[in-house]
């Protein structure tokens, strides 16, 4: 895969983008992308509800996922993202759609926590809530950082 135009720059990975249609590549700064493992292990994930993984290198610093939009409205306003991260409680998502986006989000951590395995932080926000070109909402990267 080679990289292309920078489309967004996180504390983990960077996304750029590709010669594949409505694909991205996703570069991991560690060889450890706990979020990448999570995609790879499909009976946790629901691909209606996270971004898809096409293909990744052998090491796992390189993917190719889904091309996602950024959602562009005040949808988010009213989160308060600090009580969802930290307590997760979300008494503040006024919006049905993405309180069950959220909720699901919550319950991955939960059955890769049940799975035993540690996650140090669950980085929900604006950011990691995306489109998907037929207008469903999805989660790009809810995760921060994840130690298996």
């Amino acid at each position: 895969m080679t990289k292309n135009i920078l489309l967004g720059k996180g504390n983990f990975a960077e996304v750029y983008s590709s010669d594949f249609p409505n694909k991205v590549i996703r570069i991991s700064k560690n060889s450890n992308d706990g979020f990448i493992l999570i995609l790879k292990n499909l009976d946790l994930v629901d691909p209606d509800k996270i971004v898809r993984i096409y293909s990744f290198t052998s090491d796992l610093t390189e993917s190719l996922l889904e091309k996602l939009n950024p959602l562009e409205s005040d949808l988010l306003s009213s989160v308060d993202w600090e009580e969802v991260n930290e307590e997760h409680f979300l008494g503040s998502v006024q919006n049905e759609e993405v309180k069950s986006l959220l909720q699901y989000a919550l319950d991955l951590y939960g059955k890769i926590y049940q799975r035993e395995k540690v996650i140090f932080e669950l980085d929900l926000s604006p950011s990691n809530i995306m489109l998907r070109e037929n207008g469903t909402l999805v989660l790009s990267d809810p995760f921060g950082y994840i130690d298996f």
